[in-house]
């Protein structure tokens, strides 16, 4: 995940964590990351599904067992790359594009294409609130059900305190959401921005509930990108704990 901030100087950096319940392992002590997930497909992809899953059965009621040659398959997964800028003018935007889960069924239509769950950029609305950028990651089942780049938005927009703003979101809106009731692990995370014109002040973001979230982030007033891997702590369970951390800046009126 990347941030573009023309114009500006960074401040001191600011960050919470909290722990959103006891940990919540899967019988097996193994992380299930699709339980209780419904995908979307489209596309060749649903054909290919369908045609597998007819397959699976006919396999299943056989009462033959016959050696099959193993296939080794590359699942194809790069990773989710996320940006939010912000332009000389005040304008912010942001976009996101998703390298998948491993073993992706074709045609899986994750959180990148859909409205509000992949990424979200938005101006003021009303006086007094602020420009918003968010691009998210994770696992893109959880991010669909919960709109969850819309959410951090829209929350962001009319908060004089992001930090504590951005974890209520993630604690209320992603890890507690009645959507992914009984999924043991919330995977998600999102960088964020948010500017306010008037002031010429903002904040740059980021969360995740997973173990760990690449960032990088640069202004045009720095020569090089500040460039780190955001962890949870080695006590905290992936999935149930949230991480917040924040950078403000602010930029030189034109």
């Amino acid at each position: 995940c990347l941030a573009n901030i023309q114009n500006c100087k960074r401040l001191k950096q600011a960050a919470d964590i909290i722990d959103v319940n006891d940990q919540v392992r899967s019988n097996d002590g193994a992380t299930k990351l699709l339980d209780g997930n419904s995908t979307i497909t489209s596309g060749d992809g649903c054909d290919d599904t369908c045609e597998r899953l007819v397959d699976s059965e006919r396999d299943s009621t056989s009462d033959t067992e016959d050696d099959h040659d193993i296939q080794d398959y590359d699942d194809g997964v790069g990773d989710t790359v996320g940006v939010v800028v912000l332009d000389r003018a005040g304008n912010v935007a942001s976009t996101v594009s998703s390298g998948g889960i491993a073993l992706k069924q074709p045609g899986r239509v994750g959180q990148a294409s859909c409205f509000g769950c992949g990424c979200w950029a938005q101006k003021p609305i009303i006086l007094g609130s602020n420009s918003t950028a968010v691009s998210t990651t994770g696992c893109g089942e959880h991010l669909v059900r919960t709109f969850l780049a819309r959410e951090c938005g829209e929350a962001l927009a009319g908060s004089n305190q992001p930090l504590q703003e951005l974890q209520r979101v993630m604690k209320e809106r992603f890890a507690e959401s009645e959507f992914l009731s009984g999924v043991p692990e919330k995977l998600g995370g999102a960088i964020c921005m948010q500017y306010d014109k008037e002031s010429c002040q903002g904040e740059f973001l980021w969360t995740h509930t997973t173990a760990s979230m690449g960032i990088g982030f640069q202004s045009t007033c720095e020569e090089d990108a500040t460039v780190k891997m955001s962890r949870l702590p080695h006590s905290a369970q992936q999935g149930t704990t949230i991480l917040v951390e924040a950078v403000p800046f602010h930029t030189n009126p034109e």
